[in-house]
């Protein structure tokens, strides 16, 4: 009975630090205040100076946004399956009778979700790459390293 009840507290404990280190900035950026028209301004004035950047053909310009829309459209899929599996989560836990199994399979959904996210997120970056030069893909990867964090600061109000 001890190492039962030992058991649950290790897995529960396991279940909320595995938790912490997948919330917050995630879902804080997918959904976070005042998402709406700033950000969309925001946003084409990035694709604006990216694209002005790597120096793209109107073909390259329409591949690019096809597959920035695509990704999008994945992501909010993933951040609504993430969410949902957590509420699931939150929910299981808070029950009278814990069912450590039903905890554990949550837990398990969950992490398989996170890690599909980031199958797409290099799927994402591999069809950039399809879609530019080497030297273009070169600059993209430099664009975004100079450029990384700045859409977060951005969400949260900050100025430039």
């Amino acid at each position: 009975m001890k190492s039962s009840i030992k058991f649950s507290v290790i897995l529960v404990l396991g279940v909320f630090i595995s938790l912490g280190s997948y919330s917050g900035p995630t879902l804080v950026y997918a959904y976070g205040e005042g998402y709406g028209q700033k950000n969309e301004e925001a946003r084409g004035k990035f694709k604006k100076e990216l694209f002005e950047a790597l120096n793209l053909t109107p073909e390259q310009e329409e591949q690019m946004q096809k597959h920035r829309e695509a990704q999008r459209a994945q992501r909010k899929s993933s951040f609504e399956g993430i969410k949902a599996k957590k509420d699931a989560l939150q929910k299981a836990l808070q029950e009278v009778n814990l069912d450590m199994s039903k905890v554990a399979q949550i837990n398990a959904e969950l992490k398989d979700l996170l890690n599909a996210m980031q199958d797409n997120r290099l799927a994402a970056i591999l069809g950039v790459r399809d879609i530019l030069t080497p030297e273009q893909f070169k600059g993209f990867l430099e664009f975004k390293e100079k450029h990384k964090g700045k859409w977060r600061k951005n969400k949260k109000g900050s100025s430039k």
